[in-house]
Formats: C-alpha cells, sequence, structure tokens
C-alpha cells in the first residue's frame, strides 16, 4: 500500500526522513543525573545517557531506550527528585589550603560522588584540570593561567552540563597541583537524592513540561493510579496531548477494564489512553549498569 512500510527486522532507531512534533513524548520520572528545572529534547539514546546518565532500578532508561529502538525520534525527559535533593561541590585548594574555586555539581543527586575533579601540573606553566565521571577521564584542560581562566574554560567546556566553576575568593591564589588525585565533587557538600519521589511530586513535575514545547504524547512510565491518571489526563487536556496510561505489573485484565471504564464518562476522556499488558523489553547488559549496580 502506498505510504505502508512493513519490516520483519527489529528497528533500532527512527525510519523516515521526517521530523514529525506531534510523534514526540514527554516523559516524568527519575533519573541517575540531569536537570530539574525544565525537560531536555532528545534525538538519540546516547543523548539520554549524556544528560541523564545510567541504569538504575525504576528510572526511566529502559523506557527512553525502548522509544527509539522502535524508531522515535523525540522524546522529552523531566527528572523528577524527592524533597531536600542537593548538588555536591568542592573546593579547589591553593597551596596553603586555602579554597580558590569552587566546582559544583550541575544538578542535584548523589550521581556526583561519581564525578571527580584533579588539578594537575601543567605541560609549560600554570595548571591544568581534570575531570573524570565513573573514573573515566572526560576532559583535560589546556594550561590555565589564572582561576579566571580555569573558570571560563570549565564552564563553556563540553563537561559543563555536568559541573559549574566559580570562584570562591578566599584566596587570591591560583589552584594548586599537590593535591590527592581526582577530588570527588561531593568531599566537601554531599549530593542527595532527597526523599522518595512520590505521585505528586511527577503530578507537580508536570507543570514544567510547557504548551510551548508543543504537542505529542505525555506518560510516566513505571507509575499508575489515580494520582497519576489524572494529573496526566488534566495536563494532556490543558496542553492539547494525549495522556498514556498504565497500570500495575500485577494488575489482570478484570482491574485493567474497570480501572478504565470508571473514567468512561470523563469530561477529558478522550485525552486518556490507557494500555494493558506491559510490554517486556531485554534488561540492560551488565556494562550499562550505573556504578554499584549488581543485578537487576
Amino acid at each position: 500500500m502506498p505510504g505502508v512500510n512493513i519490516t520483519t527486522a527489529v528497528r533500532t532507531g527512527p525510519v523516515g526522513t521526517g521530523d514529525i512534533v506531534s510523534g514526540q513524548v514527554f516523559m516524568v520520572g527519575e533519573t541517575e543525573r540531569g536537570p530539574l528545572d525544565k525537560p531536555t529534547l532528545l534525538r538519540s539514546f546516547s543523548d539520554f545517557t549524556t544528560y541523564y546518565g545510567n541504569y538504575k532500578s525504576g528510572n526511566l532508561y529502559s523506557h527512553v531506550k525502548t522509544f527509539f529502538d522502535e524508531g522515535g525520534s523525540r522524546c522529552q525527559v523531566m527528572r523528577v527528585l524527592g524533597s531536600g535533593n542537593a548538588a555536591g561541590s568542592v573546593d579547589l585548594v591553593d597551596s596553603a589550603g586555602s579554597a580558590t574555586m569552587t566546582i559544583t555539581a550541575k544538578n542535584a543527586g548523589a550521581w556526583s560522588a561519581n564525578l571527580d575533579v584533579d588539578v594537575v601540573q601543567a605541560d609549560n606553566s600554570g595548571f591544568r584540570i581534570e575531570v573524570y565521571l565513573d573514573d573515566v577521564l572526560l576532559l583535560r584542560t589546556r594550561d590555565l593561567t589564572s582561576t579566571t581562566d580555569a573558570i571560563n574554560v570549565l564552564n563553556a567546556s563540553e563537561v559543563n552540563h555536568l559541573l559549574t566553576a566559580s570562584d570562591n575568593e578566599t584566596s587570591s591564589n591560583d589552584p594548586d597541583h599537590i593535591q590527592n588525585a581526582k577530588q570527588a565533587v561531593n568531599t566537601k557538600t554531599i549530593g542527595d537524592d532527597g526523599s522518595a519521589v512520590s505521585d505528586a511530586n511527577i503530578v507537580t513535575a508536570l507543570d514544567s513540561v510547557s504548551v510551548n514545547l508543543g504537542p505529542g504524547a505525555v506518560c510516566a512510565p513505571g507509575r499508575s493510579g489515580s494520582t497519576i491518571w489524572e494529573g496526566l489526563r488534566d495536563h494532556a487536556a490543558a496542553n492539547k496531548r494525549i495522556a498514556l496510561l498504565g497500570f500495575d505489573s500485577g494488575d489482570g485484565a478484570g482491574d485493567a477494564k474497570s480501572n478504565a471504564a470508571s473514567y468512561y464518562a470523563d469530561a477529558n476522556a478522550k485525552s486518556m489512553a490507557f494500555y494493558w499488558p506491559h510490554v517486556k523489553v531485554p534488561a540492560p547488559n551488565v556494562t550499562e549498569l550505573a556504578t554499584g549496580e549488581s543485578t537487576i
């Protein structure tokens, strides 16, 4: 048939040549790291791992991977943390041990325990800074001439989605390279994920998924129940989107039917789409797991 493509292969990325904005999905939930103030548009799964990190039980990793594996091309991710979350930071010190500049994790969460900064000897003069994530070297700067130079370089570098550099002003000297290698960003201030994320936290985060981001489907993968269903329903109806709604993994067909039926007469039912049963996808390979996660 014209316009219909049939394949028996498993897709591993987008098909077609168009960028269909109405086909984008908004996913709201937990991730290892990433911004908390607004969603990020992802065009590939590698975008997700760059900005939002690794697999951890209960987070959006597998859902986003499946979206792109099945041919999706526009995924907007909105990260959520519980109350009391905090960003980690560390002071880089001069030869006398006085703070001269501060490195702060770009966003809150315990993930910053795996973010390390090292002041190393320059090739010619000054000093250099190295940045590691999960013990992988991501950045080694050129020779830096001053604290101001270091701040400017780091804040404009390819790791500026992970950290922010600022002048501590305690010392006017430059950071000294005679330090313990790879200072953890949470050495001085410990990063924290905060309390457990509640359904109410998810619904509140929907306020940051602006109507200006365009149409599409919105969901909170792994979450179910009236608080989630109705929060997504109201958001979808107000923003001309469709709410993708699921059930608990233990719910049977009867539970799914009765729960969905309770919304048949709802004024915004046209903005709701219930799905049952769950779709099973392959578990991440052990090499994909977040640091410290040994089993799934």
